[in-house]
């Protein structure tokens, strides 16, 4: 493996866009290249602590890499990020059960975090449930709303039918946006990786992670079906707190199956990741702000223009209004919203996004 790069700082002016400013701009440039090496091999030269989630996995094969970035704080147009890996000359002999699992149809047991509950509720501060047909709240793919699909693709990833897991512009975007924020926030996951992220990997932003993640979506990518893929993803991420699974969520929210979601309702559930719990305040309050109404029907608007609506279902879903069902809300709005602010413990989000 050989390294190389060069880092140049000029004088100038960098403003992010919390106010912070840099004044010596830099300029990165990075190449990386694997020269044709053994799958086996390569996995092996890896400490097995700093991937624990590919031991078991047996290649055979050959692998090569050739990539570089370059990043001009004076002129991020200019971003590049570009190459080439040549994953795919690997095989994969053998894989892990946990992971042979997800193309089966056997259930999964799934423990998660989760955040202190209302008072009186006696949450442990985890949460076990199961993804797969040994929970009745589990929706296959064939019952799940058709307009939660879209509605999902729309914001989430527009090309998870075409693509194989990874999305490089999706990649160059989070990059400048997180540079521009001066944090690192978004990551340009697919469907895939949040997929991987939530079934088999933790949710803490390390390299460690990042790696094991792009593995295992390359090798699943080969494996499971899409509609699998969106079987698990449906019903394994977070919808609000202690609410996983679109089962779930759509009896919480709206007091029906996931078969009945309306193109509304399924723009809700998509305008509320990657921020459930944050933005579970609207159920609290029971309505939408008009900021937040305006955001549906832009992500209803975009479901239409690209072909995920028919003319008449855009028109009755525009001129429909979201309604909650609270019959089971046990909290006031006001405990409700405490709640949240103690959960999220962040400041208030803006009322809406950017499309």
């Amino acid at each position: 493996m050989r390294l190389a790069g060069s880092l140049e700082l000029a004088p100038g002016t960098f403003r992010y866009k919390s106010g912070r400013e840099l004044h010596y701009l830099p300029k990165i440039e990075v190449q990386l290249r694997v020269p044709r090496t053994a799958c086996a091999k390569l996995l092996a030269s890896i400490p097995a602590p700093i991937v624990p989630h590919l031991a078991g996995f047996v290649l055979q094969g050959f692998f090569e890499a050739d990539l570089h970035a370059k990043i001009d704080l004076a002129n991020l147009d200019a971003l590049d990020l570009g190459g080439k890996v040549g994953i795919n000359g690997c095989q994969v002999v053998k894989a892990p059960a946990e992971v042979t699992a997800l193309a089966g149809d056997e259930s999964l047991v799934q423990t998660v975090e989760v955040p202190p509950a209302p008072p009186g509720s006696g949450n442990t501060g985890v949460m076990t449930f199961i993804v797969g047909p040994d929970n009745p709240d589990f929706v296959p793919f064939a019952k799940i709303s058709p307009h939660l699909i879209n509605a999902i693709m729309t914001t989430e990833d527009s090309g998870f039918f075409k693509h194989r897991g990874w999305v490089l512009p999706g990649f160059k975007t989070a990059l400048r946006r997180n540079i521009e924020n001066d944090g690192f926030r978004l990551g340009a996951s697919s469907i895939t990786m949040q997929m991987v992220k939530n079934l088999l990997l933790s949710k803490e932003k390390t390299l460690s992670r990042k790696l094991q993640e792009l593995f295992l979506v390359w090798y699943l990518e080969q494996i499971l079906p899409k509609e699998r893929i969106l079987e698990l993803y449906l019903n394994a991420i977070e919808f609000g707190p202690q609410l996983y699974g679109i089962g779930p969520a759509a009896r919480n929210y709206f007091g029906k199956t996931a078969s009945d979601i309306t193109p509304l309702e399924a723009a809700f559930f998509s305008s509320i990741l990657p921020s459930p719990k944050r933005r579970y305040a609207h159920y609290c309050r029971g309505a939408l702000s008009p900021a937040w109404e305006k955001y549906l029907r832009r992500i209803l608007t975009r479901m239409y223009e690209r072909g995920r609506l028919t003319e008449e279902e855009y028109a009755a879903a525009i001129a429909s209004t979201l309604t909650f069902d609270r019959s089971e809300m046990t909290l006031s709005e006001k405990q409700c919203l405490d709640w949240v602010r103690r959960i999220t413990a962040i400041k208030p989000e803006p009322e809406a996004e950017s499309d």
